[in-house]
Formats: C-alpha cells, sequence, structure tokens
C-alpha cells in the first residue's frame, strides 16, 4: 500500500475482513467499536486518508459505503 500508518492498516484490515466474513463494510459506529477510537470524526479522518491514498472508496450517503479498490 502507499505509505500507511499502522492505525490506518489496522483500521483497512478490519474492512477487509468484514466485507470478506458478512459481505458488507463496517458501519463508522461499529470501526469505533474495533479500533477503539473515541469519535466518528476519529475513523472518518482514517477513512479519508485511506481514500486519499487509494485504498478504498466511499459511497456518499451511506451507512456501509466503503469499497476496497
Amino acid at each position: 500500500m502507499k505509505n500507511l500508518t499502522g492505525r490506518q492498516q489496522f483500521v483497512l484490515s478490519l474492512i477487509a475482513r468484514s466485507i470478506t466474513e458478512t459481505g458488507r463494510a463496517p458501519t463508522i459506529r461499529e470501526l469505533m467499536a474495533s479500533t477503539g477510537i473515541a469519535s466518528k470524526r476519529g475513523v472518518v479522518i482514517h477513512l479519508i486518508a485511506l481514500e486519499a491514498k487509494g485504498c478504498i472508496d466511499r459511497v456518499k450517503y451511506s451507512p456501509r459505503g466503503i469499497v476496497l479498490r
């Protein structure tokens, strides 16, 4: 991947695992619970970084709108 931080790699692995195991992406709240990040904004910042680095695409207005590239 493109110079991901450890936390970004962890978030990306959680997204990939969720998609593999359940067939759908996790919600922001599910990512909060899995990562221990205390705020929705904290998770969103990681998602924005992952999108900017070309790892995911996000679908606006969809609670599970994360697609792996």
